[in-house]
């Protein structure tokens, strides 16, 4: 491999060039800040010293005839391709993959590249499995298997990315995602290695790895407390919304007392039962596809998945007309930044409140930023943004994270924002207000790049459970027809403090130099809210979500329309 290609072989040069590569041809320079012998030159500028010596004839001759059995030609690298041909699908859409396989082992989508016209194929597989998260020590185990994984992998992972083909391995609420991409002409060859070193996995595990791997993972654990504030607000955000997370506490108790037995023991759990769901697309054909899903399955021979033990995602459903406030102390103890983040819930929504939801956050990015931080200066991060909870749950996300005011401040600013920024869309001009509805369409119609990121936009569709692959497109069409005063009344309804219907969580981060506050009681006038409010503490977070009501599941989606057919018409 390298930055060029030969087009015309020629051993007889190639010969020439490896003769001049011998001892007696050779340069050697040594560099030390100390010699045992002296030097006897000067270099003329700096004045440094050196001397130049020859090799003595006995020491060439004694690296000419050097030999080593440990010294060899790697083996024969079996993932380089050689067919570069571009697989013809017809009747394939552009836009969207197509069912090929789906049964109680494995959901399998397809889609050729007819867009990009590129040798290459990406390929994402889905491991579902709720043993992967169903405790503290399966979220760590499964957080552990995954390097282990990575390492034993090494063995050859060297050898694919010279050929050009690629993989990684991601631990998920959910299971474990295997991702592989590059040319398609041997990538099955480098999904049959994968699937042997998992099969192998417990066998190869020794217990040095096993100690590196969760001394490393301990590191991670205890790094994330001294990372930024508004990670931690974020990390705050998630305990309060997710019924299921695990917090770091409790992931740095169930590491200390796992063993490699139980390593081994989960790797049979994890793999027994599992559903498969996969993407295949890329210059491959529906036949070369099945074929690589089946490499999994084949391989790793699961049984069926209990339908009432396949893995959910649930979330917290706020009150409405209730502020929820969550304050925590800031975990690291020399970082003098505190941080807010405002989390305005709306839910499960319909297409045309999407459509409302992402006009609203276009329009608010640049106000906040130039309001609260350029001009009020209230902290060098501020952040606007969609936050998704679960698969479905939408929420509008603000925060500031300062260093020179506490955030029960910094909460009161960000409502009187809300307020001047309703003024703000209120007496847009029709022009502002066409130039913003063209600049979130244009957005949200934007062809992909690459086929990397057509492959990213499919499989984060398919990830959330929806299989909506035009809600894209649909929204851009919403947004097209939306009017000021229908924007008003969704954020009247869901961000005006004014509002009955409106539902609200603040993380409050509190850095050392303001921690006096984080126990002050919370007073309407200072943070604008005149609705209720309930104080969650650190410690009452799992309290707080065992009382909460949480948001349906969302319906499971009939795919069974979305079947490859073949020319005859038939599904495949």
């Amino acid at each position: 491999a390298g930055p060029y290609k030969c087009y015309e072989y020629d051993p007889e040069s190639i010969k020439e060039c490896v003769s001049f590569l011998t001892p007696s041809n050779m340069i050697m320079v040594v560099q030390s800040k100390k010699f045992e012998e002296p030097t006897m030159l000067s270099e003329r500028w700096y004045k440094t010293q050196y001397t130049i010596d020859d090799i003595s004839k006995d020491l060439c001759e004694k690296w000419q005839s050097a030999s080593n059995e440990s010294l060899h030609f790697p083996e024969r690298n079996d993932m380089i391709a050689s067919d570069f041909s571009l697989r013809a699908v017809e009747g394939a859409p552009k836009d969207e993959p197509r069912l090929l396989k789906d049964d109680e082992l494995c959901r399998l989508w397809y889609k050729p590249d007819n867009v990009f016209e590129m040798p290459k194929v990406n390929s994402f597989a889905h491991i579902r499995s709720s043993a992967a998260y169903s405790s503290p020590e399966s979220s760590v185990l499964t957080n552990l298997w995954v390097q282990i994984l990575q390492e034993h992998c090494n063995d050859f992972t060297y050898l694919a990315s010279m050929a050009n083909l690629h993989c990684s391995f991601v631990n998920a609420r959910t299971g474990v995602i295997i991702n592989v991409s590059g040319y398609n002409h041997k990538i099955n060859v480098l999904m049959g290695r994968i699937v042997k070193a998992i099969i192998a996995l417990p066998d190869k595990l020794e217990q040095d790895l096993f100690e590196r791997i969760r001394d490393k993972t301990a590191k991670s654990y205890h790094n994330f407390l001294f990372s930024q504030p508004y990670q931690h607000a974020f990390y705050g955000g998630e305990q309060c919304f997710d019924p299921m997370v695990w917090s770091i506490d409790d992931k740095k108790i169930a590491l200390a007392e796992l063993t490699m037995s139980d390593l081994v023991d989960f790797h049979k759990r994890l793999l027994s039962r599992f559903h498969l769901e996969m993407l295949v697309h890329g210059n491959c054909s529906p036949d070369e596809a099945t074929m690589l899903a089946s490499t999994l399955v084949d391989g790793l021979k699961p049984s069926e998945l209990f339908a009432s033990n396949r893995p959910q995602t649930r979330v917290v459903a706020l009150k409405e007309k209730v502020s929820y406030v969550h304050r925590m102390p800031g975990f690291n103890e020399e970082d003098t930044n505190s941080c807010i983040a405002n989390i305005y819930q709306m839910g499960a929504i319909d297409i045309r409140k999407n459509a409302v939801l992402a006009l609203i956050n276009h329009l608010i990015k640049e106000p906040a930023f130039n309001e609260l931080r350029t001009e009020e200066q209230l902290g060098y991060i501020v952040h606007t943004s969609i936050q998704i909870f679960g698969n479905d749950i939408k929420n509008l996300l603000i925060l500031i994270q300062s260093d020179s005011f506490d955030p029960i401040y910094l909460d009161g600013r960000v409502e009187a924002f809300l307020d001047r920024f309703r003024s703000k869309i209120s007496k847009m001009t029709e022009e502002e207000w066409q130039t913003n509805i063209d600049a979130v369409t244009a957005l949200l119609r934007e062809k992909n790049k690459n086929l990397a990121e057509e492959s990213t936009r499919y499989w984060q569709v398919i990830s959330n459970g929806a299989y909506f692959f035009q809600k894209l497109k649909l929204v851009a069409n919403e947004v097209e027809t939306l009017k000021v005063t229908e924007v008003l009344r969704v954020f009247d309804r869901y961000f005006s403090k004014e509002s009955s219907k409106r539902k609200k969580l603040s993380v409050q981060v509190f850095s050392k130099n303001v921690a006096e506050k984080i126990n002050e009681t919370i007073v309407a006038k200072e943070s604008g809210i005149e609705d209720d409010t309930v104080l969650i503490m650190l410690e009452d977070v799992v309290d707080f979500k065992r009382e909460m009501p949480l948001f349906p599941l969302p319906k499971k989606k009939d795919v069974k329309a979305m079947m490859m057919q073949n020319e005859e018409g038939s599904t495949q």
